[in-house]
């Protein structure tokens, strides 16, 4: 035997106003607290984070959705990506707010008893990037490699880098980096 299983607080709603029931997206349901009609997507986070977001939104009320469609209207990611067909680069194009899962925690911690904003959970533009600096340009590094870092980027050597920041097309580095 399987169950339904709803929240007191959606139960209570149910009872003040019986047209809820028509705004269930999946259940189960703690109660409408995601107050957008937009779906939202979640893209490259880890398998766990991945079935903890997904659960979190049901729970909330929100309805998800596997790719970055036109109901979509938010991405939850642990990382930013520089692929032209990526989930995260088609929700930069649309202009989409992108959070951190961090984001749905933070829904879930307030439970609907206070509005919760999605820039203290925006996704930092080079959040989880490798990236490499050449190494002869000690001016380049000391002025941007804090501030590439404070916004999520993460030093790497070449070899593991995604993105190399060089100062011109002459660099050395650019050569070995488009190997």
């Amino acid at each position: 035997r399987r169950c339904r299983v709803i929240g007191l607080p959606f139960a209570e709603r149910i009872l003040r106003d019986p047209s809820a029931l028509g705004k269930v997206h999946a259940l189960p349901l703690y109660d409408l607290i995601y107050r957008s009609d937009a779906a939202v997507c979640v893209s490259g986070v880890e398998p766990a984070v991945r079935t903890r977001c997904i659960a979190q939104m049901s729970w909330l009320g929100a309805r998800f959705s596997e790719d970055i469609g036109p109901s979509v209207g938010l991405l939850v990611a642990s990382r930013v990506s520089l692929h032209p067909e990526s989930k995260y680069q088609g929700a930069i194009r649309r202009r989409l707010p992108i959070v951190r899962p961090s984001y749905f925690d933070r829904l879930w911690a307030a439970k609907g008893a206070e509005e919760v904003d999605t820039e203290p959970h925006a996704l930092p533009p080079f959040c989880g990037l490798p990236i490499c600096f050449d190494p002869r340009q000690h001016d380049l590094i000391e002025q941007f490699q804090h501030k590439v870092t404070m916004h999520g980027g993460r030093k790497a050597n070449l070899e593991q880098a995604e993105v190399v920041i060089v100062k011109d097309v002459f660099a050395k580095i650019y050569e070995e980096a488009e190997r």
